[in-house]
C-alpha cells in the first residue's frame, strides 16, 4: 500500500497548476491586516470542498463553493466576495446536493464567474456529447440560485465576452467538435463554426480557453494526435497550429499554456519538456527545463500567467511536507530560473496553501504579495 504522505502529496501535487504551496515556516507573504466579515446568515458548519476552487470575475469579484452536510444529503453552498476576500455572503444552491459517504467531500459540479454579478454551477455528469445534466445560474452576484435549462436555444456566429464556452465532440459528423456557450441570461447557445480536427476527437481538454490578449483556444485530440486551435475573431474561424519536432508522442501527455495569446507554451508532463512558440506555431523553441522527476510518478506541474510568463513548480520533500521551488522562462528564452513567489502577478486572486504537518490552510494569494486567508477549512479527510 502506498504511503499516506505520498499519496496526500501526489494529489495536491497534481493541483499545482491552480495553486501556490508554501511550506510552513518558509511563507513569505504579507498577510492582509483585516479580519474576515462573513455574512452571520451563513451557517457556521460550512466547509471547503475539495479542493477549493475560487472563481473570479476579475481581482475583487469572486465566487467559492462551499458545502454542509446537516443530514446523510449535503447541501452546496456559493459564498461571494465583492473586495476581494476580505468579506463574505452566500446562499444555498437548490438541489445541489450530494451524499455523505465516507471520502466524498464535493458535489459534482464546476462553478464558473462570468462577470462580477453572474454566474453558473454546471454539473459534470452529462453523457459525452451533450449538454451539462444541470446547470444553477445567479445574476445579483451570488445572492440567490435557481436551476435554468441546459439545451442550447440558438446558433451563435461568435462566442460573446464574458459567456463561459465548453467543448464536446460531436455525435452526428464524427470530425467535428461542438461549442457550447453559456451566455450571461443563463441560456445555452451553439457556436456556427467550430474547430475541425483532422479525426475524430476523443480527448477534448480544458473546454475553450481565454487568453490574455482575447483570443481563443482549443486543445483536443485522439489515441495519436494533439491538436490545438486558436481563433481570433471571437469563434468565426479557427486555425490549427502545427506542433513542434518531437512532440506528439503516443502515449505522452500533452497540454499548453496560452499566457497572453502571443507566447504559447506546449508540456509534456511525463517527459519533462517545454516548447514555447511566438508566431502560432511556425517556430517552436525548446526551453530547458532545470529539474526530473526525481524518480517519483509526478507530472511536470505549469501554469501560464496573464503576462506571456509561464512558471513551473517543483516539490522539494521537507519532513511530513515540502516546499515547492518555482521557476520562471529567462530572459533568454531558452530556459528557467528560480523565483520567488512575490515575483508572480496575476491580477486574479489564486488560491494558495500554508502547509504544515497538519494539512494546507487556504488563502488568497493577491497581485501585491499579500495573502489573505479563506474563513473555511476543510472537512476532515477533506482537501487532501
Amino acid at each position: 500500500m502506498a504511503d499516506p504522505t505520498m499519496r496526500w502529496h501526489r494529489r495536491v501535487w497534481l493541483a499545482l497548476p491552480i495553486l501556490v504551496l508554501v511550506a510552513a515556516g518558509s511563507f513569505v507573504a504579507v498577510r492582509r491586516p483585516w479580519a474576515h466579515a462573513v455574512d452571520p446568515r451563513l451557517p457556521a458548519d460550512l466547509f471547503l470542498v475539495d479542493l477549493p476552487q475560487p472563481a473570479f470575475a476579475d481581482p475583487e469579484h469572486g465566487y467559492l463553493l462551499l458545502g454542509r452536510c446537516p443530514t446523510a444529503t449535503c447541501e452546496a453552498w456559493v459564498a461571494a466576495t465583492r473586495d476581494g476576500g476580505r468579506s463574505w455572503s452566500g446562499a444555498i444552491v437548490p438541489g445541489l446536493t450530494f451524499p455523505r459517504d465516507e471520502g466524498v467531500t464535493t458535489p459534482r459540479a464546476t462553478l464558473y464567474a462570468l462577470d462580477p454579478t453572474h454566474a453558473i454551477i454546471e454539473s459534470y455528469d452529462s453523457i459525452l456529447g451533450g449538454p451539462p445534466e444541470q446547470r444553477w445560474y445567479t445574476s445579483d452576484g451570488g445572492r440567490s440560485w435557481s436551476e435554468v435549462p441546459t439545451t442550447p436555444v440558438v446558433t451563435v456566429d461568435e462566442i460573446p465576452p464574458s459567456a463561459h464556452a465548453g467543448t464536446t465532440p460531436s455525435i452526428e459528423q464524427r470530425q467535428q467538435v461542438v461549442v457550447t456557450i453559456t451566455r450571461l441570461d443563463g441560456t445555452s447557445a451553439v457556436l456556427a463554426s467550430p474547430p475541425q480536427p483532422p479525426s475524430h476527437p476523443t480527448m477534448l481538454s480544458g473546454g475553450v480557453v481565454t487568453a490574455g490578449d482575447g483570443s481563443l483556444w482549443i486543445q483536443a485530440g485522439d489515441d495519436d494526435d494533439t491538436w490545438l486551435f486558436v481563433s481570433r475573431d471571437r469563434g468565426r474561424n479557427w486555425s490549427l497550429l502545427p506542433l513542434p519536432a518531437g512532440a506528439g508522442v503516443k502515449g505522452h501527455g500533452y497540454r499548453y499554456e496560452p499566457t497572453d495569446g502571443h507566447a504559447i507554451y506546449l508540456i509534456d508532463d511525463g517527459a519533462y519538456r517545454v516548447w514555447r512558440t511566438n508566431d502560432d506555431g511556425q517556430r517552436w523553441a525548446e526551453l530547458t527545463v532545470p529539474y526530473d522527476n526525481g524518480g517519483q510518478d509526478l507530472s511536470l506541474s505549469a501554469t501560464g500567467q496573464p503576462d506571456g510568463q509561464l512558471v513551473l513548480f517543483r516539490p522539494i520533500a521537507n519532513g511530513a511536507g515540502f516546499t515547492i521551488e518555482l521557476y520562471a522562462v529567462t530572459s533568454t528564452g531558452t530556459s528557467f530560473g528560480r523565483i520567488a513567489d512575490t515575483q508572480i502577478h496575476n491580477p486574479i486572486p489564486q488560491l494558495s496553501s500554508h502547509v504544515s504537518a497538519q494539512g494546507p490552510s487556504w488563502g488568497l494569494q493577491h497581485a501585491d504579495g499579500s495573502w489573505t486567508p479563506l474563513p473555511w477549512v476543510c472537512r476532515p479527510k477533506g482537501c487532501l
